[in-house]
This record gives structure tokens, sequence and C-alpha cells, in this order.
């Protein structure tokens, strides 16, 4: 009913089994798609799900914890400028328009605090709605379960835009 007729990299969104594969994608599509301006930030922590980035202006994140300041865990932040240094974000909504104010990161910080949103885990992509193309994949996973293909299949408000593996 849904089938595949893009390629990996025209799709925006890719949900997932497991985490390895989630990293495995995002980092193939965040290398796929770095601009030649990109900041390489490395990962140099001991959190299995973190991972090595390229970063640059209008890359859509999201985080993966809650801070006091300004950060909200599953929400979205797009990167505003990006330095070796800081990085200034901004809270986005679904459709990527701005609703909160601009606040600054330190770039060495951002990989333990924000994942790469190519790809994200079915059991994370609950409560969300998700515009644009989007893949759902791993379905010959022991771990794919119908209720994960009900959860996949309710994040996108247009089945044109979706694409089961």
């Amino acid at each position: 009913t849904y089938p595949v007729h893009r390629h990996i990299t025209q799709v925006q969104t890719v949900l997932c089994v497991t985490n390895k594969c989630r990293r495995v994608i995002n980092d193939k599509l965040n290398t796929h798609n770095a601009s030649a301006d990109a900041v390489f930030v490395k990962y140099d922590g001991n959190n299995e799900a973190a991972q090595d980035m390229h970063l640059w202006p209008g890359l859509v994140l999201h985080s993966c914890i809650t801070d006091r300041k300004h950060l909200q865990n599953a929400l979205r932040y797009m990167i505003k400028a990006v330095d070796k240094s800081k990085t200034a974000l901004v809270k986005v909504n679904d459709t990527n328009e701005e609703i909160g104010q601009t606040f600054v990161l330190a770039t060495s910080e951002v990989p333990a605090k924000l994942r790469l949103s190519y790809a994200i885990t079915i059991d994370n992509s609950q409560a969300r709605t998700i515009y644009g193309n989007v893949r759902v994949i791993q379905t010959n996973h022991a771990h794919f379960s119908l209720r994960r293909l009900i959860v996949a299949l309710g994040r996108v408000p247009d089945a044109s835009q979706l694409e089961v593996e």
C-alpha cells in the first residue's frame, strides 16, 4: 500500500526500530546534506545514543534532555548560527516556524543534548505529527510489531508521503 519510490536522500524522516539503525541513517544523511561551511563536532562521551555531527545554520535537531534554561525533551530546535565555540538555537514547531527566543549553547555540548532528526525510532515518534516524506524501515526486525506499524502510520497526516519497506 505504501511503496518505496524515493531515494533515501529525498526522505525527510526515517522511522526505524533500533537506535543503532537511527544512528547509521542520521550519520549518512547528515554527511550527505552537510554544507561546505558546516562545523564538525565530535562526541567524546559514553552515551551510545549520541553521535558526531556536522552543524550548519538551518539544521533542525531535537532535544534529548530537559534543562532548566532552554531545552525541553523531544522538542525541535533550529540552528541559527554556529562556530567552533558556540551555537545559536531557536525552538521551532513541526513546520519549522520559529516559536521561541534564540539562545546560545556551547557547540561541544550539542551532540550530548540534541539529536539529529533525519531518523528517529518509532517509539520516540509517538505523539508527533511528521510532515514531509516519511519512510518506515526495519519492518523485518524481530521487534517490529503491529503496534509499532500503527504508531508509524499514524505519524503522517498525508498517506501519499508515506513509504514502508
